[in-house]
């Protein structure tokens, strides 16, 4: 997939086509359509982690203090840096309802 996309020599995206011969268009499609969900907060998480600009890419401490990860892990909002270390390293299913 990332053969489909380029970068110019002043660092505009470029489209290529598929072996298909169909153009693909970045965010030419909604992730909710996409993944099929709802869930607005992972929707949310998910694009700012996507983010095709580094600089507006959401950062990992930013990651971590999502609401979305808050609520995956059942985290208090100001839960702490070592309380979501201990989360992520819980075993599966025992930081879920």
């Amino acid at each position: 997939m990332r053969d489909m996309f380029s970068l110019d020599p002043r660092g505009n995206l470029c489209i290529s086509q598929n072996d298909k011969t169909r153009v693909r268009i970045p965010g030419g499609k909604a992730l909710k359509d996409v993944l099929k969900t709802d869930d607005l907060e992972f929707l949310d998480f998910l694009s700012r982690c996507l983010e095709w600009n580094p600089e507006d890419r959401m950062t990992a401490d930013q990651g971590l203090q999502h609401p979305w990860i808050s609520k995956v892990y059942n985290l208090p909002a100001d839960a702490s840096k070592t309380d979501l270390s201990a989360a992520a390293s819980a075993p599966e299913g025992s930081a879920q309802n």
